[in-house]
């Protein structure tokens, strides 16, 4: 059948050049049909309507007219006859025939003879009769007469004609341009004609031919020229013909052709797509597109392209660092091309996919879609430019809903609970893989370690990683079975190659990391202890049948949740958890400085760089449309998504993509801001670890049972009014939450756990209530105009501010005199057991020096930072002595930055070299309130190609080569210098520089310094600064090659043998009170 069309189409092509375009009534059998009149206004051709037609039968073709006379024809659009059957194509051209297709499926057989057309028979029968369904049908003049009454004319002199668009050449020879014909059959051999041109039935009077022969009639035909400048392409073209009978001098009536639509159109001007899944929206061009005349066929199709710019209107709504969007494109950027031939009957295609919003919408969205043309330098005539193409219009159907309550949990010791609700117990240690996706590059790895020594273990770590970028949490240093080692403070790593592919948002104690699905990972640290009480996991409809590892298979069916790694079928929880469990020391780890996860050649996944194996999407909203042939340029930063969404700030500022194009770029580390150090701290494990070993979980401990820890967590519950409101507005159920507390008191024997139970039912809470957008619409006086999220929010506050402070949003508004994220802080109390990177060492020739990061745990933004100046006693630089005051910067809970001030007194004589090597500081203390400030730790500044500064002993060995005029021997010259501190409110600090030794190629001779030492010094033990505290747990091991620890000598003289040696003292800042100062005896 098909190659039957194409030979017939061939045909009729050839035959039409050699007739001009036209071919006489007489090459088609449209004088045979079966003609059947329909009712005035009859909008539905019926089966009735079938029966009186089939016993008419003549023969296989149908005319449709009304009793007027009209022509009737099948419509092409829909109508609300119910299962309506409609033409879903264009009409072949005049005099051929051609098969159409038809919504919703089929075809039908048609005959365009002119002024009406045909339809089989055979075909109208078979969907009538065998379906049951009706054809929907446009009744109207398809030849309108336009002859003013009064004037004789002869009727008998009919020419309907019709608008058919064609490629030809311009009249300057140089471009194939589209034209519009006005086709029309001859009325006799001595037939002249007249023709004119309508736009949107305005007529163009200068387009207009008189008394055209035939054979001449391609003359009329309405060029670029006639109309560009004056109209925009999606109009409607008519022509109108009045035949002349040159024997009888007689002139026929005017009759105008049906409208032709000239431009872009879509089948629909409505479509449903479905969140998450892509849908086609098919564009045709009617017309033919421009081309220089000069171009091969193959250089057309490959360089005569148009571009149409598509967009959608912006949201400006951020929820749950999700962006608000109604579609996204798939695998296009913000534009459709068309290419030379694609017009007529081929149609290009939109792949529109449902924007994935992460919320259980309250209607339905709906948006539009926006197409404008683009300057296009084959079109030289402006013939696309400014092209208006009716919205259309998107409406998004919702599938949150499916995903609701699907939270991934790992609680306190921990208790585990899948995707799809599915409870357990995972008392094992090492690092495991709670969530991965099937198909993007979304892993979340987590630590337990013990926290109840051989009874039970905690989550300690949490890993999150989109392809090459990650962001790790850590509290402990080390995982054991037996033992607990904490970190002094949360270690924290981040490396983002874009900003697209995480959201991380911190706020006090508690963290949450988006993926642009919207698969949302919450954690946060425990109030009562270092360990993480809960990591909770939020599914989002990426996640349906494509989510592996402890968390399960999410697809609402909890028997196949236990599938273990590399496995098809569901197992025993414990056979599942050890298949998910990374083995000691893999580069596996995410927690591994050296994760194969995160190495080039593991993945060769790049979020900037699509693939035909990755599917990426464009998200095209816009405030208006850009008027550039470049159109894909301002959209970039919107394409190469790897899912149908986008994150966002607080601000509603959408995230976008950075530079990491390739991926060894993106592994280099930033060397902008050289201050912006942190601690380091390798994850090991305990020497006497067994992977092998398990936690036997025994009986009640310390005189606790069933029936009183059951009793206790009940009492504990029922105090606080947040478990009510969400059992009662989210459908939180608290008895799962009730066992959780029970297990924690059999596990460790105490209590301590309870508040992180409490804490992760509200987070639980929390999250679903910010992801139904039913809870901010509704809103009513009896509620003092308060929507329904504000009010369960208001009972979610950590640990109920403490009862210092009122809760708005989740967030604790502290009352005067407390601060805080749970208000438990008390402004006059400043920080405490805080660190500095690199243990206070500041090396001048790695860092600008310019600003130092402090780790500790901040209760408030508004911290003060105190800072008194230390420097070397020397003779190149003078004695300096200041206080100063810097406001922090306030980075996170346990993150803040200030900046180093300058040194007093910086504008000194002429330097000499040794200027360069001055070795000074600061003593930083903290203050929330400005007037009681913390103890200080000491930042100490120097050049590390000068010095060399042990990190533990604060220990610098500066080198240099002395010449001897009596011995062509060298002498190496070691100085030594230390920093103390006494505690006060403002810092005392001695720094000497003490201990020079000459080393000799053939023997050792020591020098010795006399130091005489304060004795209120030596009789008052010094206070290690905190950072001495927490070396510990945060900072590296002693330097291994044998330096010791500095250590204050005893009070006596030692004599010199030497005189040659360097003494530098450093003097103390001015305080409350002060120290004698330093002697120096030789």
């Amino acid at each position: 059948m098909e190659l039957h069309l194409i030979s017939l189409l061939l045909f009729v092509m050839t035959f039409r050049e050699a007739m001009g375009n036209h071919i006489p009534a007489s090459s088609t059998a449209c004088h045979l049909f079966t003609k059947y009149t329909t009712d005035d206004g009859q909008t539905c051709l019926t089966n009735s309507d079938m029966s009186m037609i089939m016993s008419r039968y003549v023969n296989g073709d149908l005319k449709l007219e009304s009793k007027n006379g009209n022509p009737v024809s099948l419509s092409m659009t829909s109508c609300s006859c119910l299962g309506s059957f409609y033409i879903k194509d264009t009409m072949s051209s005049l005099y051929t025939q051609k098969t159409v297709n038809l919504h919703p499926h089929g075809q039908l057989r048609t005959s365009n003879c002119g002024d009406f057309y045909m339809y089989n028979i055979n075909g109208l029968a078979n969907y009538i009769n065998s379906q049951n369904t009706v054809f929907c049908l446009d009744v109207g003049n398809r030849c309108t007469s336009l002859n003013a009454s009064g004037i004789v004319t002869d009727d008998s002199l009919k020419s309907c004609a019709e608008v058919q668009p064609v490629l030809m050449e311009s009249e300057d020879n140089t471009q194939l341009e589209p034209v519009f014909l006005c086709i029309f059959p001859p009325i006799s051999d001595d037939g002249v004609y007249d023709v004119s041109w309508f736009i949107n039935d305005e007529e163009l009077t200068w387009a207009a031919s008189h008394t055209v022969l035939y054979a001449d009639v391609n003359s009329t035909a309405l060029r670029p020229s006639n109309w560009t400048g004056n109209y925009s392409l999606n109009f409607n073209v008519a022509c109108a013909v009045r035949a002349h009978n040159t024997s009888t001098s007689l002139s026929g009536p005017w009759y105008t052709s049906p409208k032709f639509f000239a431009g872009i159109k879509t089948e629909h001007q409505t479509y449903d797509v479905i969140e998450g899944v892509t849908s086609q929206i098919a564009l045709a061009s009617t017309i033919p597109f421009s081309c220089p005349l000069s171009l091969s066929e193959e250089m057309r199709e490959a360089f005569c392209t148009y571009y149409f710019y598509i967009w959608t209107p912006a949201e400006n709504s951020c929820r749950n660092g999700m962006a608000g969007n109604g579609i996204a494109l798939t695998n296009q950027p913000c534009g459709v091309t068309f290419n030379f031939r694609d017009w007529g009957d081929r149609s290009v295609y939109l792949n529109v996919t449902g924007y994935v919003d992460g919320m259980i919408n309250y209607n339905d969205r709906t948006t539009s879609i926006y197409i404008q043309s683009t300057r296009n330098p084959m079109d030289q005539k402006g013939i696309w430019d400014n092209l208006k193409v009716d919205n259309i219009q998107v409406k998004v159907t919702d599938r949150d809903r499916f995903v609701t309550g699907r939270q991934c949990l790992s609680s306190n010791d921990p208790h585990m609970t899948t995707f799809d609700g599915r409870r357990w117990e995972n008392q094992r240690t090492g690092i495991f893989t709670l969530y991965q996706h099937e198909t993007l590059p979304y892993t979340v790895h987590v630590i337990y370690s013990e926290c109840v020594p051989r009874h039970a273990t905690c989550n300690c770590g949490v890993a999150v990683r989109n392809g090459f970028s990650f962001y790790i949490v850590r509290t402990c240093e080390m995982i054991s079975l037996e033992s607990t080692k904490m970190l002094s403070v949360p270690y924290e790593k981040e490396h983002l190659c874009d900003t697209t592919d995480l959201g991380i948002v911190k706020s006090g104690r508690h963290y949450t990391v988006t993926f642009p699905t919207g698969t949302q990972v919450t954690f946060g640290i425990s109030y009562s202890n270092s360990f993480i009480g809960s990591v909770r996991i939020r599914a989002s409809v990426a996640d349906i049948e494509s989510s592996v590892g402890l968390c399960g298979y999410s697809n609402g069916d909890t028997s196949d949740d236990f599938i273990p790694k590399d496995g098809n079928n569901p197992t025993d929880s414990a056979t599942f958890a050890l298949s998910w469990r990374i083995p000691m020391n893999s580069n596996d780890s995410l927690f591994s400085n050296s994760s194969s996860l995160l190495q080039d050649t593991a993945l060769t996944y790049n979020t900037n760089v699509p693939s035909d194996a990755v599917t990426t999407y464009c998200t095209c909203a816009q405030s208006g449309p850009v008027d550039t042939y470049q159109f894909v340029l301002p959209n970039t930063a919107h394409c190469n998504m790897t899912s149908p969404s986008q994150l966002c700030k607080e601000d509603n500022t959408v995230l976008t993509l950075t530079s990491c194009l390739h991926s060894e770029k993106r592994r280099k580390r930033f060397t902008g801001d050289t201050d912006d150090v942190k601690m380091e701290s390798e994850l090991t494990y305990d020497p006497d670890y067994n992977e092998s070993a398990i936690i036997e979980i025994g009986g009640w401990l310390d005189k606790w049972n069933e029936t009183s820890a059951r009793a206790f967590c009940l009492r504990q519950f029922d105090l606080d009014p947040a478990v009510d409101i969400c059992n009662r507005l989210v459908n939180i159920s608290k008895d799962s939450f009730i066992d959780d507390c029970v297990a924690d008191i059999k596990l460790s024997g105490n209590t301590s756990f309870i508040q992180d139970t409490l804490d992760t039912l509200k987070g639980v809470c929390l999250t679903e209530a910010t992801r139904n957008e039913v809870f901010y619409v509704n809103q009513s006086s009896e509620t003092n105009n308060l929507s329904i999220f504000e009010i369960i929010s208001s009972f979610l506050c950590p640990r109920n501010c403490s009862g210092n402070g009122a809760c708005v949003n989740a967030t604790c508004s502290c009352f005067d005199g407390y601060l805080g994220y749970d208000c438990s802080g008390n402004l006059s109390i400043p920080p405490h057991n805080f660190l500095l990177p690199t243990n206070g060492l500041c090396d001048r020739s790695s860092r600008q020096c310019a600003k130092t990061n402090i780790m500790g745990f901040f209760h408030t933004e508004n911290v003060t930072a105190k800072f008194a100046y230390f420097k070397v006693n020397s003779p190149d630089i003078q004695n300096s002595e200041s206080v100063k005051t810097e406001t922090a910067t306030f980075h996170h809970f346990n993150l803040i930055s200030v900046q180093i001030p300058e040194p007093p007194d910086t504008t000194r004589r002429k330097r000499s070299t040794k200027a360069d090597q001055t070795i000074h500081g600061w003593n930083i203390s903290l203050s929330y309130d400005g007037n009681v400030y913390s103890n200080h730790v000491s930042l100490l500044i120097f050049d590390g190609l000068v010095y060399n500064c042990d990190v533990q002993t604060l220990i610098c060995h500066s080198s240099k080569t002395i010449s001897s005029s009596s011995t062509s021997e060298k002498e190496t010259k070691f100085v030594e210098i230390t920093a103390g501190a006494v505690t006060g409110i403002v810092a005392v600090v001695i720094v000497a520089i003490v201990i020079a030794a000459v080393v000799k190629k053939h023997q050792k001779k020591k020098n010795a310094v006399a130091i005489t030492m304060p004795t209120s010094i030596l009789r008052k033990p010094v206070q290690p600064s905190t950072r001495h505290q927490f070396e510990d747990s945060m900072l590296p091991d002693i330097d291994k090659s044998g330096s010791k620890p500095f250590s204050m000598p005893p009070e006596k003289s030692v004599i010199s043998e030497r005189p040659d040696f360097d003494v530098f003292s450093i003097k103390s800042p001015q305080t409350e009170f002060n120290s004698p100062p330093l002697k120096t005896i030789i």
